[in-house]
Order: structure tokens, then C-alpha cells, then sequence
């Protein structure tokens, strides 16, 4: 290759670098940027003609979590917020609109208290997710939370119950709580969790 030719090469490769960055921006844009601030427009129209409950939750989500990864006419979906593996409002959810899901292992023992517990908690085994269905994303954490510690033996079923519901209504009066502003628990993702389902751990902070 000559000389001219190796510049031609890395001109156009430099063009191709530079086009694909300005891509990946336009479709990631900065938070705060004038496009995000376009985005997240977008993205509450988008709601707008949704039932009165789910758009509200969806309007909620997006001016806390920016534009959402994808919309369709059933949901809108984030994935890789925080801690969380995925996030969704449903168009048709009524009370169950908001669907906030985490990586996570349950012990085979703990499944079946898991699902007694209930409060909107069900374990997907197949993928290793622990998910959370509701209409308020504080109580979603609040049994997200307590099904952690059932999963750990530090409630039992009765505890856990018990525990949400006081929780739940000491909420409803205005009262905080640790076990609502945020998950207790952290998720450790191994490199080998894609090659298998259970290099998920999930410890107590």
C-alpha cells in the first residue's frame, strides 16, 4: 500500500469513527442535552393517550429515569438503570403497571416462601429475576427488600408480611423508611453469569 493510499485509509476510517460516534450520541444523548430534553418529550407524547393511571406512572419514570430504551404501544422500557435490570410501565397494567426487576439467585428452598410472601413479588427461575409489580415504585423497593431477607432467613413469611403491611401503612401516613428509598441489597454479577445462571450473587450492604 502506498503512502497515499494509507492516508486515504485513514481518512475514511477516521469519517466512519466520527459518524459513528455522532450516531451513538443521537441515540444515547447526555442527560440534560438539548436532545435528551427532545427525547424525553418524545417519550411522555408517546404516553400521553394511555389510561390515566399508567400514564402517570410512565410520566413519572421517564422524568426520573430520562427517555425510555425502547416504547411500543403496550410498555415502555429501561434497561441497566441503577440496580435495576429492567424497568417497565405496562399500558394495560391497572395496579400492576410498574415492573421493576433484579438480577437475582433464590436458593431452591426460599422459591416456595417467595411466592407465599407474595405483595407483588414472584421469582423467575428461568432467567434468575427477582421482579416486583405495582402501581408505586416505593413499595415495589419495600418488597423487593423484604423478599431479599426472606430469601437470606432474616424474616420469615409471616415476618416479611407482617413487616410490609405496617411499613406500607406507616408510608400511607407520611412516615419514611430506609427499607423504601432504596434496594438494602447490592447485585455482584460474576463474568461468568452469562455463561451460566447461577453466577449471580446478590449480598446484604
Amino acid at each position: 500500500m502506498t503512502r497515499k493510499e494509507t492516508i486515504a485509509a485513514w481518512v475514511v476510517a477516521g469519517v466512519f469513527c466520527f459518524a459513528l460516534v455522532a450516531f451513538i450520541i443521537h441515540q444515547n444523548p447526555v442527560p440534560g442535552s438539548e436532545r435528551w430534553v427532545q427525547k424525553q418529550g418524545e417519550a411522555h407524547q408517546w404516553v400521553a393517550n394511555w389510561p390515566d393511571a399508567s400514564r402517570r406512572l410512565a410520566d413519572l419514570m421517564i422524568e426520573r429515569h430520562g427517555p425510555p430504551d425502547r416504547s411500543t404501544f403496550e410498555r415502555v422500557i429501561w434497561w441497566g438503570e441503577g440496580n435495576w435490570k429492567r424497568i417497565s410501565v405496562e399500558k394495560s397494567g391497572g395496579t400492576e403497571a410498574l415492573v421493576q426487576t433484579v438480577r437475582y439467585v433464590v436458593p431452591r428452598e426460599m422459591v416456595g416462601p417467595i411466592g407465599e410472601f407474595g405483595r407483588g413479588v414472584h421469582f423467575d427461575a428461568f432467567s434468575n429475576e427477582l421482579i416486583a409489580k405495582g402501581d408505586d415504585e416505593a413499595l415495589n423497593i419495600l418488597a423487593l427488600n423484604i423478599a431479599n431477607e426472606i430469601a437470606v432467613g432474616r424474616k420469615t413469611v409471616a415476618e416479611g408480611a407482617d413487616f410490609y403491611d405496617k411499613t406500607a401503612a406507616l408510608r400511607d401516613a407520611g412516615k419514611s423508611s430506609m427499607y423504601t428509598e432504596g434496594l438494602l441489597f447490592d447485585p455482584m454479577l460474576d463474568k461468568s453469569d452469562e455463561y451460566g445462571p447461577y453466577a449471580n450473587r446478590y449480598f446484604l450492604r
